[in-house]
């Protein structure tokens, strides 16, 4: 298990959403990115500097701005809004921008592994599709993660940032996906009242998974 952000195949991707957050958190945006990270933190649970997953959870935070969150006033994400207004993007960082815009973001269990070919299959628990991912390293049959698929090219391939949750929380995370309503998966409230139980793991180490995850 990997539990710090996992580059998988595209560290140029990680690039343009950190260059997506720079022009849509700015100036005239500042306060809007300000607001949205109250909105995020409110979703997942507030972060602190000495926390073990703080940088990760900012990473999660400038993804979900820019791939999610509608803008104020043109009701677009930063991704489509770029798409839109991007005439000086050549076709490899249009192609790019488009990707991030397809992608799909979603709580994973991998069903499996091959190490040697760099393929895992995960099964999304919220949506309940099933995917092959390639470029994947380090992840093993039974792991559960939040993440983001995308396509590429014909194939799917995995965003370059990733929560893992404990291996032993995996009953438990199927069941509270399980047990939510519909309104919870659709809008993936349920991924991310998991992913404030992962910070609370984190904190509270001394505490019985099951305990947290509940």
């Amino acid at each position: 298990m990997i539990d710090d952000p996992l580059a998988t195949n595209d560290e140029q991707l990680r690039a343009d959403i950190d260059a997506l957050a720079e022009r849509y958190g700015s100036g005239a945006r500042a306060s809007e990115i300000a607001a949205a990270r109250g909105e995020f933190d409110e979703r997942r649970g507030r972060v602190f500097d000495d926390d073990e997953l703080f940088t990760l959870h900012m990473s999660l935070f400038l993804e979900w701005y820019c791939l999610e969150r509608s803008l104020s006033g043109s009701g677009r994400t930063p991704v489509l809004d770029r798409l839109a207004s991007g005439a000086d993007l050549d076709a490899e960082s249009h192609a790019r921008h488009l990707r991030l815009a397809c992608s799909q973001r979603g709580l994973f269990e991998v069903t499996r592994s091959d190490a040697e070919r760099e393929t895992v299959v995960v099964h999304d628990l919220v949506r309940g599709a099933m995917f092959r991912l390639e470029g994947v390293v380090g992840v093993e049959a039974g792991e559960v993660f939040e993440g983001r698929v995308m396509p590429d090219a014909g194939r799917v391939i995995l965003g370059p940032v990733v929560l893992f949750h404990p291996r032993e929380a995996r009953e438990r995370i199927a069941a509270l996906v399980t047990a939510a309503p519909p309104a919870q998966r659709e809008s993936l409230e349920i991924v991310d009242r998991i992913a404030e139980m992962r910070l609370r793991y984190g904190r509270f180490r001394n505490i019985a998974v099951h305990h947290i995850y509940a």
